[in-house]
């Protein structure tokens, strides 16, 4: 879990440069035209950072449980109240995304479900 992390909290940081680069040997890599295609789309972006966000809050959890000292019911409450924090933030009737996702949000009207209709995400 906290490998996981890493890798998108390494991503969402170097997110341009990584765009960038595949941009600048998309000429000479078709793998790499691909991904900057991919990484160009705001749907993909937000989708990141929204993992990010939850993956980190995650993996703090997971740090929490590795505790030699933890006892069962400490981390039975700690469990429940990071689940509680995620279900008020993501998934309640007003979302509480981080700065980075609200202005992806803000810009872009995002498409899902099998009707073709679109929506925006919050």
């Amino acid at each position: 879990m906290v490998v996981s992390s890493f890798c998108y909290t390494s991503t969402s940081k170097n997110y341009d440069v990584l765009l960038e680069y595949c941009k600048e040997i998309g000429a000479r890599d078709p793998v790499a035209v691909f991904y900057a295609a991919k990484l160009e789309s705001t749907q993909i972006k937000a989708a990141l950072f929204v993992l990010n966000d939850i993956l980190t809050e995650l993996a703090d959890l997971s740090r929490t449980f590795q505790k030699s000292d933890i006892t069962p019911m400490e981390a039975q409450t700690v469990a429940y109240s990071k689940i509680a924090k995620l279900q008020v933030q993501y998934l309640g009737e007003h979302k509480h995304w981080s700065a980075t996702v609200q202005d992806l949000v803000n810009k872009s009207t995002f498409s899902y479900g099998g009707n073709g209709s679109s929506s925006q995400i919050y």
